[in-house]
């Protein structure tokens, strides 16, 4: 997986305070752009599993909604709520240690 660069712009991960009618929410929004490489996109079902089950294990996981687009299959974005924005930074620090998660990371 490699972090998207397009038109000069690059988003890989941005943490959002939810807001309400202006009235700031205590959940975090995790927000990360991606691209697959091409001949991953078909076993991303089964990879995506394999993370929604560490996800749920972390401290602080709400939930995780997975978004592809319709004209670039290889294009993903995740968006993951977080009770507060320490256990998100907590779950990335040990996502990057966790084997289970390696074919995520390749993919």
């Amino acid at each position: 997986m490699k972090h998207l660069t397009k038109h000069r712009l690059t988003m890989t991960l941005a943490f959002l305070a939810a807001l309400t009618c202006g009235k700031k929410q205590d959940i975090v929004k995790e927000v990360v752009l991606y691209q697959l490489k091409a001949d991953s996109v078909m076993e991303y079902r089964a990879i995506a599993e394999t993370t929604n089950q560490f996800l749920q294990r972390q401290k602080g996981f709400i939930q995780r909604k997975i978004l592809q687009d319709k004209k670039d299959p290889t294009l993903f974005v995740d968006i993951v709520e977080w009770e507060t924005i320490e256990d998100a930074e907590s779950a990335i620090q040990i996502s990057q240690k966790e084997p289970s998660l390696r074919s995520f990371f390749e993919a």
